[in-house]
């Protein structure tokens, strides 16, 4: 049988949540409130690359970010390559506009019944 890692605190371990109670790490109220959304806090979980930081920089002027501790617990901290890591944290390059891309593929500012909805 497999032990699930959320059981056993060991994501908890060392870190800026070392601290965490195993039931306030398990209650899901607790994740929402203590989510990394800025590139200081994300810093004392995982060593950011020049590139994440402008990312993460340019993100915030217009999305939000938000990481649960938990979700953080799975990034490799050092891996710049970490596949969990390249889903959560944005590169500046996410925000360019490729040849191709669509602004507004689904329309949503065409079709809104009143501007900036």
């Amino acid at each position: 049988m497999m032990t699930s890692m959320l059981n056993t605190g060991e994501e908890r371990s060392g870190g800026m949540w070392e601290s965490v109670t195993l039931e306030q790490w398990n209650d899901w109220r607790w994740q929402m409130a203590n989510t990394i959304t800025s590139a200081d806090e994300l810093k004392k979980v995982v060593s950011l690359t020049p590139d994440e930081e402008k990312g993460i920089e340019a993100c915030l002027e217009r999305l939000r970010m938000s990481i649960t501790p938990y979700y953080s617990s799975l990034i490799d901290p050092n891996d710049p390559c970490c596949p969990v890591r390249m889903q959560a944290i944005p590169v500046a390059a996410e925000l360019r506009n490729g040849h191709g891309d669509m602004t507004d593929p689904l329309h949503e500012e065409t079709d809104s019944p009143a501007p900036n909805l």
